[in-house]
Formats: structure tokens, sequence, C-alpha cells
């Protein structure tokens, strides 16, 4: 209950602010709002479940995905793997740094998430979209690296 009485009192403090048309940004209301409170997740939405994810989106996701970062601190070549088991898919991110756990994949509004857990503990996401059979997007460990990612399906062997 404090949680949420607390972030109301930021909002009102954000909203009864200095009016963005006085400082030049007619277009962008909140203009004058610290970005940290327009990016202050919701305390209703800690509470929500992420939904499952439909076959095809599965289907979508799933398999073994081959490419390379490109983040501000240089370029690693990855290998991303990701199996599906009832309605949820979990995986590796595979670097040369190691296999990292993919601890989350959820697809929110045609975007995928995957949140990633290096072997040190450190946590980021990868978010993007499939076009065109391949996986691109961006690249967020903060405050290690951050940057973009493209990914392919690997070719099939002609066996």
């Amino acid at each position: 209950m404090r949680l949420i009485t607390a972030s109301a009192i930021v909002v009102m403090t954000c909203v009864s602010g200095p009016s963005a048309t006085a400082k030049g940004h007619a277009s962008l209301p909140f203009a004058h709002c610290p970005s940290a409170i327009a990016h202050c997740p919701s305390p209703m939405a800690a509470a929500q479940t992420p939904a499952a994810l439909s076959t095809p989106d599965v289907k979508e996701i799933s398999g073994r995905w081959i490419g390379t970062v490109n983040a501000d601190i240089g370029t690693m070549p990855i290998a991303l793997d990701l199996k599906a088991k009832d309605d949820k898919v979990s995986g590796a991110l595979e670097t040369g740094h190691g296999n990292w756990e993919v601890r989350e994949v959820k697809k929110q509004e045609g975007v995928w998430v995957i949140s990633i857990k290096a072997p040190d503990g450190l946590e980021g996401t990868m978010t993007g979209r499939v076009k065109d059979g391949k996986l691109t997007g961006d690249w967020n460990f903060k405050p290690r690296a951050v940057g973009t990612f493209a990914l392919a399906r690997p070719a099939k062997s002609g066996k």
C-alpha cells in the first residue's frame, strides 16, 4: 500500500510541475519530468502474470539462432538456443565468455523480450522482432554493454 501511495505522489509531482509548453515542448506534455519517472514500473504491473505463448509464437522463436552483438564495447559472435516445453521457452546464449542462461522469453505487442543471466550474475535483455527469418533488435546489459544484435537461423546442411 505504501509503494502505491509513493508512486502516486511521484506522478502527481511530475504532472503538477512546470508545463512543457512553457519550455517550448508543446508536443511533449511531460518533457520536464525526469526520465526515471517515465520508466518506473507500475506497482500493478509487477502483479500481472505474462500471457502464455501461442503455438505460432513458440514455433517462431524456438530453435537455434546464430549471429553477432554489436555493442559499445565491441562485436561478439553469439548463438541462441531456445527450446519449447508446453507454452514456455527456455534455453542458453552461447558466447565467447561461456553459456548464459535464458531466464524468460515473452512476446509483448509483437516484440520478443529475452531475459538472460550471465555466469557472473549480470542480467540483461535482448529485445527484438523476427522478420524475414532474422531476429534483430536491442542488446541491453547495462552497465557493461549496450548495442544491437542480429541473428539468423543456421543454413541447413545439404545432406
